[in-house]
């Protein structure tokens, strides 16, 4: 499923992409000029000299309002979560809030400036989040450090994915003090004695 999405993108690229370089090398549309107008206006220009123009013009702005609505409702549900305390279910009312303040914002810049300066208010408004990413990414290294998980130090190398659960699991039922299920006692138990065997093993004669 994780290629379906650019595999897409491929057949995209390689089709619009190769009609328009096969359009401007036969000399059947400027392609070349009409790119300086912008990526819109090369794209209906592309579509004209397609059959069926109206339709994928119309396709094509189906496909945009799409993009653009997903991309709005889940930064909305982004937005909604982090002013939640990281709820998964956010209310429905603060996602609707978010949705209405980010579009208002975007109508306003696009009336105020057009939309540069809403690429340009994007930029501005993503550069200090970087400070908040290295936030995030210091704050997983410190908990991966304290992740029961990770184990201490290992002596000697675990050899699949069995010895490995049981040594972790023997660990931490050790570290939490005596365990009652019997199961797990008999796992705590034989990590231990590993453990021992690995540690005090015969010495030189």
């Amino acid at each position: 499923m994780l290629l379906v999405p650019s595999g897409a993108t491929v057949v995209w690229f390689c089709v619009m992409g190769g009609s328009a370089l096969r359009l401007d090398m036969t000399g059947a549309a400027d392609m070349a000029g009409t790119v300086k107008e912008g990526a819109e206006a090369s794209l209906f220009a592309l579509l004209e000299t397609l059959p069926l123009a109206t339709l994928a013009s119309w396709i094509a702005m189906a496909l945009v309002m799409t993009y653009f609505v997903t991309s709005a409702d889940s930064a909305s549900l982004v937005m909604g979560s982090l002013s939640s305390r990281g709820a998964l279910h956010p209310r429905t009312w603060l996602v609707v809030v978010w949705g209405v303040l980010m579009a208002a914002v975007a109508a306003v810049l696009l009336v105020a400036g057009g939309l540069k300066s809403l690429q340009s208010a994007t930029i501005l408004v993503a550069l200090p989040f970087v400070l908040v990413m290295l936030a995030l990414c210091w704050s997983l290294l410190s908990e991966l450090r304290t992740d029961p998980g990770a184990g201490p130090a290992r002596h000697h190398a675990l050899h699949g994915l069995r010895d490995a659960l049981r040594t972790m699991v023997g660990e931490a039922m050790t570290e939490q003090g005596p365990v009652r299920h019997h199961r797990l006692r008999r796992v705590a138990d034989s990590a231990r004695e590993r453990g021992d065997e690995g540690d005090g093993g015969p010495g030189p004669s």
